[in-house]
């Protein structure tokens, strides 16, 4: 959970930022529906393909490496987001498409934990566990939305002149792509959470799975 607090701050960060960046590059109209477009047919792809890449890859390391890829990216962006929305467009495709390697164990991770916690403690917290994502997506999106808000408040860029893009000068740029380098490294900080703490692998996994079910059947048994 802590690791999915940082991840979705950072995801959220970046995601409140990209309106701002499409407009602020003067192609928020047919480049933006055209690049969500091409994200939302990946996905429907991605939805067969990597789930099964997620298998042989397995949980821990799903989720790591898409992480890392999250947080490189958006910190490349941060220095080449100025030339092109298709940068970002093309950075979006990719993550957003790849966030199914993980997204297809998000209940399977807490899961596995709450097996673990009930294999060494003996309490069950497995009805609760799916739930408790729901921590890290509501404070994520509280802090990632006032990282994003406040920042582009304090960098001014309510000041600048949408229609004639007057204003926009190298320095503001820069501190403008610094607030997506934000969200970047908050998934490397997520990252790095997750690869140091997470220490469940799937076989212990599946051995705690099938202990605790034989502990069920037993005591099922004598009651």
């Amino acid at each position: 959970l802590i690791s999915d607090i940082f991840y979705y701050t950072g995801m959220m960060t970046v995601s409140n930022l990209g309106i701002y960046y499409f407009r602020l590059m003067g192609e928020f109209g047919p480049t933006y529906t055209l690049i969500n477009t091409i994200i939302d047919i990946a996905a429907i792809v991605g939805i067969f393909v990597l789930p099964m890449l997620g298998i042989r890859l397995g949980k821990k390391m799903s989720k790591t490496l898409w992480l890392l890829l999250y947080g490189i990216s958006m910190i490349i962006f941060t220095f080449t987001g100025e030339k092109s929305v298709w940068i970002f467009g093309i950075i979006k495709i990719v993550t957003q498409t790849t966030m199914m390697l993980w997204n297809f164990y998000l209940v399977p991770y807490l899961l596995d934990a709450a097996e673990a916690y009930l294999y060494e403690t003996g309490v069950d917290t497995r009805v609760a566990a799916p739930a408790t994502i729901q921590i890290a997506v509501d404070i994520g999106s509280i802090i990632g939305g006032s990282i994003a808000s406040y920042g582009i408040a304090i960098i001014g860029y309510d000041a600048i002149d949408l229609v004639t893009l007057a204003n926009v000068t190298p320095v503001f740029m820069r501190s403008f792509l610094a607030l997506f380098g934000i969200g970047g490294i908050l998934m490397l900080v997520a990252a790095f959470v997750w690869i140091k703490f997470y220490k469940i692998t799937d076989e212990q996994a599946a051995f705690y799975t099938a202990e605790n079910a034989k502990r069920d059947a037993l005591r099922s048994k004598n009651k």
